[in-house]
């Protein structure tokens, strides 16, 4: 009997350029979450509020350009698990700090977008 694997990146792009993933990414298609209203007495209650899905991820400064990738908007990025599962971002803005450490080359990217969705 064959496993199917549960993660794990197959690869991921951004204006359908792939990037060298270089660590796990966070990421979310939820736009809105349940959050805990505090009450001074009794059980505290719940609200909704608005999410924005993102998805922040390092990749490889290796044959890319940084600029290229920082600060973009109307993008679509879009990220392939192992499992088979596809998430993608369209539209989105990338809103990080463009950071890149310069002891192993890497640029942390996250990208946002309100019609996130998985495939």
């Amino acid at each position: 009997m064959a496993t199917v694997p549960v993660g794990g990146i197959k690869r991921f792009t951004v204006e359908g350029n792939a990037l060298d993933v270089a660590d796990d990414p966070d990421f979310s298609v939820t736009t809105f979450k349940n959050e805990t209203v505090p009450v001074i007495a009794g059980t505290p209650g719940t609200k909704v509020v608005m999410a924005i899905p993102y998805i922040e991820i390092t990749v490889s400064t290796r044959g890319i350009r940084v600029a290229d990738y920082v600060g973009q908007r109307g993008v679509t990025a879009q990220i392939d698990l192992q499992n088979g599962r596809s998430y993608v971002w369209p539209s989105a803005a990338e809103v990080g700090d463009g950071k890149v450490a310069a002891s192993d080359g890497k640029l942390t990217l996250r990208y946002e977008s309100a019609d996130a969705k998985e495939l």
